[in-house]
Parts: C-alpha cells; structure tokens; sequence
C-alpha cells in the first residue's frame, strides 16, 4: 500500500463551515550532498555522499540501495563511492504502507 489521507471536516451551526484536512500519506523524497573528495584507485575519484531523508508522513523505517551495491537502514546515511554516477532508491515505512522513491545522482565528471 503506497498510503492513505485522512480527511475531516467539521460543520458549524449558523454561517460559519470550517474544514480541516490532514494527510498522514507517506511520500519519500530525499535530498544529498557531497560532504569530501579523495583521489581513488580508480580514474574517478572517491566521494563520500550523504542522503537526507526529507519524507512526508513520519517514516518509520528506511532502506537506502545504491547501484552499486551499497545499502543502509539509517535515516541520513553515508556513502563512498567511485562510480561517476548513481541510482539512489529510498524505501520507507510506517506499520504496513510503504513508499520507494529512485534518483540518479551524478557525483563527479569522470
């Protein structure tokens, strides 16, 4: 189940109708940043990419998966990485709804 709104509305007597609408749906997003730079083994040098969970509806659990392998359950993980570009997929859950967001990160010019 990807998530679920719950709606309320409360009606006043006389003139006055007031609605009040709150979503607890879950929506994964995530921001990055490049936090170093080291001169790897390989032609492309070696950055550290720290992930920031920015999700909507109070994740309970992560799952971080890099294309090259990396993972993490953390929610704003570390990683290293020689690869010039990578496909982040962030998996969150609150009891049983989940969400999975993907995004190609480019991390250096090789």
């Amino acid at each position: 189940m990807i998530g679920h709104a719950l709606i309320s509305v409360t009606l006043l007597t006389g003139a006055a109708c007031t609605q009040t609408e709150t979503s607890d749906a879950l929506r994964a997003k995530f921001s990055h940043q490049f936090e170093q730079e080291n001169t790897g083994p390989t032609s492309c040098p070696v950055r550290a990419i720290r992930l920031y969970d920015e999700s909507d509806g109070k994740p309970t659990s992560w799952w971080w998966e890099l294309s090259d392998g990396s993972t993490s359950t953390e929610q704003n993980p570390t990683f290293e990485t020689d690869k010039a570009t990578l496909t982040v997929t962030l998996t969150i859950s609150h009891g049983d709804r989940e969400d999975t967001v993907n995004e190609r990160v480019t991390t250096t010019e090789c």
